[in-house]
């Protein structure tokens, strides 16, 4: 009788990369190194690039209409702004972008039940983000910094302030901040390509109030759109997050605003303002029971964040000074701070 026979050993590997398995060895370990760290870098350089167009033909053109008309509407400032990253500095840094090819692994599909656990992770990380922001601003301006993005939105046109926020700036900062980062530097490794990613998105804000949230926001965007490799995920919780900050927060806080103002509030209370108090008093009590519930969820299933070995992985101690120690990224690095510190 013969002997039975040896189960073969399980795949260490997600399906998503087995199309990409090579069928040559694979290079040396110093040479995968070298093209991780020129890949990163050419992205570092192509988001320089898009920064500093950006911000200097939106101060340009910003500039012009108020020595034209000597004052500027919030929603203009919100379309000229728009404007100069999507018309002018986005087409002109893609071409160092694509330099970096793209991988394409499989897609994966993702219920809604499991979309809207990511969402309520979402609501601690802006809590706790915007806490952070806001106290290093005060301490560091010894109390006098104003959020200038709050002061915008409060002061917009409405449909454009929807038109920006809720739907150019997922879709554009979605394409820009996973599919061209993490699409192009997850071969060399997960974990290192979506730090990079959060890193890139939280400078991209250019406000040092946003600057922790977003990071904490694009941590999680990241890992979703790595596990899924589709866009529509993130792009519908970071449309979500600025439907209910930009939009439903905004407007709220600024009628809530103008009936505090009343001075006939107490006396003579109108039944539609006393009927928006409560309307948004259980606003507040669902968003802070979405924090407590987002709090258990992100302590409760942290063991469930799984990360896979990539086709082109790095050791440990090589990926994050490859992604983060060369040339491009550190300028835009610079970059980035400079402008969150300037503008």
């Amino acid at each position: 009788m013969s002997a039975p026979m040896t189960p073969a050993p399980q795949p260490t590997r997600q399906p998503m990369y087995y199309a990409l398995e090579p069928r040559t060895p694979q290079p040396q370990m110093d040479m995968r190194i070298a093209k991780a760290r020129r890949a990163a870098s050419s992205l570092g350089v192509g988001f320089t690039f898009i920064i500093v167009i950006w911000c200097a033909i939106t101060l340009l053109l910003q500039s012009a209409f108020m020595w034209l008309r000597s004052s500027m509407a919030g929603w203009m400032a919100i379309a000229i702004s728009d404007f100069a990253l999507c018309v002018c500095a986005i087409p002109i840094g893609y071409q160092l972008l694509r330099n970096t090819p793209l991988l394409t692994p499989r897609r994966f599909g993702l219920r809604f039940s499991q979309w809207f656990v990511y969402l309520l992770m979402c609501l601690p990380i802006i809590w706790v983000g915007n806490l952070l922001g806001t106290a290093l601003s005060a301490l560091l301006s010894s109390g006098k910094a104003d959020n200038r993005i709050t002061q915008m939105m409060s002061g917009s046109n409405w449909f454009v302030m929807v038109i920006a926020t809720v739907v150019v700036a997922p879709l554009v900062e979605e394409w820009l901040f996973r599919k061209q980062i993490i699409g192009r530097l997850r071969r060399y490794g997960e974990k290192p390509a979506i730090v990079l990613s959060a890193l890139f998105f939280g400078l991209f804000h250019l406000n040092l109030y946003q600057f922790f949230y977003a990071f904490g926001l694009g941590l999680l965007f990241g890992y979703v759109y790595t596990r899924t490799s589709r866009l529509r995920y993130s792009v519908a919780l970071h449309m979500a997050i600025n439907a209910n900050s930009a939009i439903v927060g905004t407007s709220l806080l600024a009628r809530y605003e103008r009936i505090i103002a009343k001075p006939d509030l107490l006396s003579r209370p109108h039944t539609g303002d006393v009927l928006f108090i409560v309307g948004m008093a259980l606003y507040l009590v669902l968003m802070f029971a979405g924090v407590i519930a987002g709090f258990v969820l992100l302590i409760r299933r942290r063991r469930r964040f799984r990360f896979y070995t990539a086709p082109d992985e790095l050791p440990r101690g090589a990926a994050m000074p490859a992604f983060f120690g060369n040339a491009g990224v550190i300028v835009f690095l610079v970059a980035g701070t400079l402008a969150m510190t300037l503008l």
